[in-house]
């Protein structure tokens, strides 16, 4: 009995030491399983952390594009806007100015004109461009200056006159059209029709 015994026991202890093995090489699975499952959600966590800042710079890329593009159209059409404000006041002055031409104060205005632009030129014998419409008015402008040549300008379209030396060389521009256009751009600066 003491070889059956001595079996059991080196029996038993062989099992003993296989069971230990066993629980160790489980345990080391285990651990490596669980580092493993570790290091793989990571790297899931930190690809999704990355697939989703991608995603969400190309949206703000997109809105800004999108909120620049509707900025730029709404500038247009505010300046398209204010171009047909401008064009509808300078049309109305237009008009407001042709009707002065009808009246009696024209003809005042016309040899106020004349003196002013001889005052400015100095010379002997002007040059006076009036439109076709105004070629009529020569004896009063003549009378108020005196001797001067008259030439028809169809370039006038409103009124008013031009007036040069008598070389050509130096021209006064008093026409009707020229003091509309520079109120253009009185009005863009003053109009607070201003786009910033």
């Amino acid at each position: 009995m003491a070889q059956d015994d001595r079996v059991s026991k080196f029996v038993t202890a062989i099992t003993k030491e296989a069971e230990e093995q066993r629980q160790r090489i489980e345990q080391e699975t285990k651990d490596f399983i669980a580092s493993e499952m570790e290091k793989a959600e990571m790297e899931a966590l930190n690809d999704s952390y990355k697939m989703i800042q991608r995603a969400v710079s190309n949206i703000r890329a997109d809105v800004g594009s999108q909120l620049s593009s509707r900025m730029m159209e709404n500038r247009r059409a505010l300046l398209a806007r204010r171009e047909e404000i401008l064009e509808e006041v300078l049309g109305k002055a237009g008009q407001r100015l042709a009707a002065f031409t009808q009246t009696a104060d024209y003809a005042a205005f016309l040899t106020a004109s004349a003196k002013k632009a001889l005052a400015v030129l100095r010379t002997e014998k002007p040059t006076v461009y009036l439109r076709p419409a105004d070629m009529s008015r020569q004896a009063e402008i003549a009378a108020a200056i005196g001797p001067c040549r008259f030439e028809e300008d169809a370039g006038i379209r409103l009124g008013g006159l031009r007036m040069t030396d008598e070389a050509g060389k130096i021209a006064v521009d008093d026409t009707l059209d020229t003091r509309l256009a520079a109120q253009r751009t009185w009005f863009q600066q003053n109009s607070g029709l201003v786009l910033s």
